[in-house]
């Protein structure tokens, strides 16, 4: 089965647009992000949360002090929020990697990371979601808007950095997932909340540049250049 037919473009000849690979890897790696929470729910069994506001990452299963994972979640029972973040993030992967396209793929996308908020699955991403999905509306949309406002010489600059800005934007992702579970050693816990939550905001620019880079490259591809 070719990359196309999987992601869900079924004409001979059809091309995977950048937007649809922002969307797919991004949109893949909240489903992720959602079940590692729900992997650390898990593991603290059959109790009850005490409250909305939950720590995903246990006491006994911490690497770091503050490495905690903050959620929130309406499910009052962490073995119960865990198996539910795990079954939501694998539903957030399956339809980011083939239906996301799709008419209502975006607006579908969007309630899923809501549910994800809401059981467990972690609130940091929830930001980046929103980005995402906004993203979405616009696969396999005419994209007229910006051949009449946004200069060709602009467009094929940002066109240039889009992959640049992907790769970049994964590599922050991954490394802040990595530096929330197990820490950063170097560095006291205090200073590495304040780092992490730094990097954290920062990120939200270069994630927007990749979208709107994106958008640029698929004008470019359009255009036959």
């Amino acid at each position: 089965m070719s990359l196309n037919r999987l992601l869900g473009h079924t004409q001979t000849g059809s091309a995977i647009s950048a937007t649809r690979l922002n969307v797919l890897i991004v949109g893949v790696i909240g489903g992720m992000i959602g079940m590692e929470h729900g992997f650390f729910e898990i593991l603290q069994g059959y109790q009850p949360t005490k409250g909305i506001l939950i720590e995903a990452i246990g006491p006994a299963d911490r690497f770091w002090p503050n490495g905690t994972e903050r959620a929130l979640t309406i499910i009052p029972n962490f073995l119960i929020s865990g198996i539910c973040s795990m079954i939501v993030g694998l539903i957030v992967i399956a339809w980011s990697i083939r239906f996301v396209q799709l008419r209502y793929g975006a607006l579908v996308y969007f309630m899923l990371q809501v549910v994800q908020l809401l059981v467990g699955g972690g609130i940091a991403f929830f930001t980046m979601s929103l980005i995402i999905a906004v993203a979405a509306t616009r696969i396999g949309r005419p994209l007229g808007w910006w051949h009449k406002h946004i200069h060709v010489r602009i467009r094929r600059v940002l066109a240039k950095l889009w992959l640049w800005l992907l790769l970049f934007t994964v590599t922050v992702f991954c490394a802040l997932v990595l530096a929330a579970i197990f820490g950063i050693w170097f560095l006291d816990a205090s200073t590495t909340t304040s780092v992490l939550r730094t990097v954290g905001l920062v990120s939200i620019g270069p994630m927007i540049l990749a979208v709107l880079a994106g958008i640029a490259r698929d004008t470019i591809q359009a255009d036959g250049e």
